[in-house]
């Protein structure tokens, strides 16, 4: 049988706590998509593009996620109704080939339709791999595997993994930096550095 353990949570003292409070409140972040037109949401089919693609989303408070290939129609409505009455889009990032277009076509068309049902407005676009992409960036391909009957346009494939770090990253952040009010960001940036300033302010007054 497998054991289980329950630890009390405790501070060593009043300047214990102040101090990690001091520590969380120069973390202190609002929500860096406030007032835009649209959230955005960044989502890989890869898992392990996660942590890669963080680092250029997470600066811009955007929710990086992977779809693990097909979701299932329970997960799409889930997502559906947690974007119920919000206007989101979604930054994907995905093999071009037979079954990254259908990922990505059959994600869109089920959370598209069921975020409509519950007021949502949703929309997919495709970040990467696009075949201009490439071709800007010479990227090797392969042909459509001959077992895979669905329908693809073309005689080439790629993969997204195939784009360089570096690359991936300046695609994705210009995704985001077309698509937002960099006003409005840099209001809230600003705001979240005053905020910073009272709280240890007050805590230093404590």
């Amino acid at each position: 049988m497998a054991s289980s353990t329950s630890a009390p949570f405790f501070f060593d003292s009043v300047d214990d706590f102040l101090e990690s409070v001091a520590g969380w409140a120069e973390k202190l972040r609002l929500c860096r998509q406030r007032s835009q037109d649209r959230r955005l949401v960044v989502r890989c089919e890869a898992s392990g593009m996660v942590p890669q693609l963080a680092r250029v989303a997470t600066p811009f408070g955007i929710e990086v996620c992977s779809s693990g290939g097909f979701d299932s129609r329970t997960d799409k409505h889930r997502i559906g109704q947690l974007w119920s009455g919000l206007s989101v889009t979604v930054l994907h990032i995905g093999d071009y080939d037979p079954s990254g277009v259908h990922v990505l076509s059959s994600l869109a068309e089920d959370i598209e339709a069921f975020a409509a049902e519950y007021g949502g407005d949703v929309k997919f676009v495709r970040v990467a791999v696009t075949p201009e992409e490439a071709a800007l960036h010479n990227l090797p391909s392969a042909p459509p595997k001959p077992t895979d009957k669905r329908g693809f346009v073309g005689n080439e494939t790629w993969q997204a993994e195939a784009l360089d770090p570096r690359t991936l990253a300046d695609i994705v952040r210009l995704a985001i930096e077309e698509r937002i009010d960099s006003a409005l960001y840099e209001a809230v940036l600003e705001e979240e550095e005053k905020a910073r300033h009272d709280v240890l302010s007050r805590l230093r007054d404590v």
